[in-house]
């Protein structure tokens, strides 16, 4: 305490104010003598830098002239405290100042005389108002980090560096059953299933390092020992460059995986007898394909028809022909279960079996033999005794076909040249095929080709909720000299086996841009898709020759949309991604053709920068028929929506399908319900005359 006298002389007070205006020449802080009325009676000159007052301003008023109305009772009960016990106190208050009011903290002390007697109170005040904003803003900051934390619905947690829980959030208990207080400091790997133990602890492991490894699929165990599925994330928790701790994130991807392998089943098996499907059989013949080049084996694909069934639905109905089907199909699947054997349900009385991994053709036909002695074997339908006598034909890999497609293909037209001929079994022969007529269209192609002899035909995309169009699928046609109109499923996988794909898509890219832009020029701008072939969309260069056919026309990337196949992302995947997203940056959309005939599909759809999904015509078509393959349709169409992509059903043609769609949310159809494809001189007209559509 600073001791002074009541009837101090002037000197002291001057030699008092002398030593107070060099302390504070070196502070922040003001400093103030206060009377025991409160009456300033020395102002340091710092108060000029924190408030923009002159200190001698300030000398002789009340310090509570510079103290903010709603503090003033309080710094007035702070100021007697002082004066009753002679102690030192503190406080926080608001200070008026040249440019308003500001934070401060204040300290307040007794001066005494010699006597002991209190004659003036000094205080200190500092300005703590970058002090506060900063508390405040920080305080902001954690209640916004606290409220993500806690009301997040992804599961998000903390980790010591032994792995224990320390801190989580209420959907840690969602996910898991169990309670927080439960969960709170149990080791984490306690709730993972015993299989993924291993790669969780590698996470957390590579987390202490520092290291961030992305997302990762794993499962956990709720309080009901089920598993739940999840994506998990595990990042390092840095403080002062030490790792401290990790983060976890943790979302639970079980209804979506559920929905996803419905989905999948769907797509890949019959829905009659539960089959796989045709998709789900070419797949199987390419893994085939790779064995058999691996081990230099041989495999077969057997196509099933039976013969007479037409007989059996007229004679006893549709509805016994079916659980005939079902009969075959379970006899077909116990057979080749047994046997290692691949069977699927293609369409009808068609079946495939695929017989693989075999050393000789002699093995082949045993197995065949046997197949036809099981279904050989009388069949018990509603007491009824039934038979069946299958036509077969077979195919080989690699004396008839080095891809699945052409197998099946091949297999076909021997079980229909075995049907023609009456007998139950026929191996396939290239001597079927026209080598003369090949050469010749060939020949022909090749020079269309070089000469671009192609035109394109555009067919409109529909919103059936208001009747609008505001883009067009572009189509290429083949007009010969002598052949007319040469059909694209002639030339096009011709075009595709000889590698003319790539100039064709090239051609058409150009034709389409070029019109396009025609278009834009008078006054209709119509978005222009045009279909990209794998071999075409993996050229090194692919995404400049895009920006060549734009800058030739003038064309804005917006006004061009590129159709891919499913078969485009089976490779090289980053690669893949690279292209798209490039492209993608440009402002060009990127859509997915024939969405549910490949055999990744699913896997793909966050991954890729994709804006629209085409669900494929087989789908759309057999939504009025008895094996309707709906559900597919809608699920789709569901999962869509849920990812943000926009969705097109192409291939309608009936009114029944326009509502079923318009019902289940895909607003956008192409198909010959509204229009057909035709030459680009007649798309505006038939686009403006299209009737309004009444859809809401």
């Amino acid at each position: 305490m600073v001791k002074n006298r009541d009837s101090v002389d002037e000197s002291a007070l001057k030699v008092l104010s002398y030593h107070l205006d060099q302390m504070s020449n070196y502070m922040t802080d003001i400093i103030t003598v206060l009377t025991r009325e409160a009456v300033i009676e020395y102002a340091s000159p710092s108060y000029m830098n924190v408030l923009g007052v002159d200190a001698s301003q300030a000398v002789g008023r009340s310090a509570f002239d510079f103290v903010h109305e709603a503090d003033v009772e309080l710094a007035e009960a702070m100021f007697q405290n002082v004066l009753d016990t002679q102690s030192t106190i503190r406080l926080e208050t608001r200070f008026l100042s040249a440019n308003g009011w500001i934070d401060a903290e204040v300290t307040g002390s007794p001066v005494l005389d010699e006597s002991g007697n209190l004659t003036h109170v000094i205080c200190i005040g500092r300005d703590i108002s970058e002090r506060k904003l900063a508390k405040q803003l920080l305080e902001e900051s954690e209640q916004r980090y606290r409220s993500l934390f806690d009301h997040h619905p992804d599961a998000i947690f903390s980790l010591d560096l032994e792995g224990r829980l320390v801190s989580l959030n209420q959907a840690c208990g969602t996910i898991t059953g169990h309670s927080l207080e439960e969960l709170l400091y149990r080791p984490f790997l306690e709730l993972v299933s015993e299989a993924d133990r291993e790669l969780s602890a590698e996470k957390f492991r590579l987390a202490k390092l520092g290291l961030t490894t992305g997302t990762y699929e794993t499962r956990l165990l709720n309080v009901r020992g089920e598993e739940v599925e999840v994506q998990a994330l595990k990042l390092p928790i840095f403080v002062n460059g030490e790792v401290v701790g990790v983060y976890g994130m943790i979302k639970d991807v079980t209804a979506f995986n559920q929905m996803q392998n419905g989905l999948k089943r769907m797509a890949y098996h019959d829905d009659l007898t539960g089959l796989p499907n045709r998709r789900w059989m070419t797949q199987a013949i390419e893994d085939s394909i790779v064995r058999a080049q691996k081990n230099r084996t041989i495999s077969a694909l057997l196509y099933l028809d039976i013969s007479r069934f037409k007989n059996i639905n007229d004679s006893f109905g549709h509805a016994f022909g079916d659980r005939f089907l079902i009969k075959v199909a379970e006899r077909l699947q116990e057979e080749c279960s047994a046997r290692g054997l691949v069977v699927s349900r293609l369409i009808g009385d068609e079946f495939t079996v695929l017989i693989s991994d075999r050393k000789t053709f002699a093995d082949i036909m045993d197995t065949l033999s046997y197949l036809l002695h099981a279904l050989g074997q009388p069949f018990d339908i509603e007491g009824k005794e039934m038979f069946m006598t299958p036509h077969v034909g077979v195919a080989l890999y690699p004396t008839h076909a080095h891809d699945a497609e052409t197998l099946l293909k091949h297999a076909g037209a021997a079980v229909h040249k075995a049907k023609l001929s009456r007998q139950h079994i026929e191996i396939y022969s290239h001597s079927d095929r026209d080598p003369a007529e090949l050469f010749s269209l060939e020949s022909d192609l090749r020079i269309a080709v070089a000469n671009k002899d192609f035109v394109l035909y555009y067919q409109p995309k529909v919103n059936i909720q208001n009747g609008s169009v505001d883009s067009v699928e572009a189509l290429i046609r083949w007009m010969h000299p002598e052949r007319g109109v040469v059909s694209p499923g002639d030339f096009i996988p011709l075009a595709e086996e000889t590698g003319l794909i790539i100039k064709l898509g090239e051609i058409a890219l150009e034709l389409a841009c070029q019109q396009a832009k025609a278009w834009q020029d008078e006054g209709h701008p119509l978005r222009v898709a045009v279909n990209v072939s794998a071999m075409q969309f993996h050229q090194e260069d692919f995404v400049e020759q895009v920006l060549d056919k734009l800058r030739q026309t003038g064309l804005p990337p917006k006004l061009l949309e590129l159709e891919i196949t499913e078969s485009v992302v089976m490779g090289d995947v980053e690669r893949v991604k690279d292209t798209m997203t490039h492209l993608s940056q440009l402002g060009i959309s990127i859509s997915i053709d024939d969405f549910g005939t490949g055999y990744s599909s699913l896997q793909y759809l966050n991954l890729f920068p994709i804006q629209t999904l085409k669900i494929d015509r087989s789908f759309v078509q057999s939504i009025e028929s008895r094996t309707s393959q709906a559900p597919i349709v809608s699920t789709i169409i569901a999962m869509a929506q849920t990812l943000g992509l926009e969705v097109i059903a192409e291939g309608v043609e009936t009114e029944e399908q326009v509502d079923f769609l318009w019902k289940h949310g895909c607003n956008l159809v192409q198909g010959f319900i509204y229009f057909r494809p035709m030459p680009a001189e007649q798309v505006i007209s038939k686009i403006i005359a299209l009737p309004a559509l009444t859809k809401s």
